[in-house]
């Protein structure tokens, strides 16, 4: 997954959209966790870095966002794969 774009509302006639883009950060959140990677969120003007926590909470519910749209991408593995 690289990227999602996520509608913020509750009703599907009002709100806005945000979108994530992964990056090749890797942030822990304590000394004892594994480090896991971090997203860009273009909000508007707003651009902020966030913890992927916030990425998988687009999958709707209450106020959290819907994922509309998920761009994924081939690694380098799966290509190497391909051709041999």
């Amino acid at each position: 997954l690289r990227a999602v774009l996520a509608h913020q509302s509750r009703y599907a006639d009002a709100g806005h959209y945000v979108t994530y883009v992964r990056t090749s950060i890797r942030q822990s959140s304590n000394w004892r966790s594994a480090p896991e990677p971090m997203w860009i969120k273009f909000d508007d003007d707003k651009v902020t870095l966030v913890r992927e926590d916030e990425v998988r909470n687009t999958a709707g519910g209450a106020d959290n966002p819907i994922s509309y749209v998920c761009l994924y991408g081939r690694s380098e593995a799966v290509v190497e794969g391909l051709s041999s």
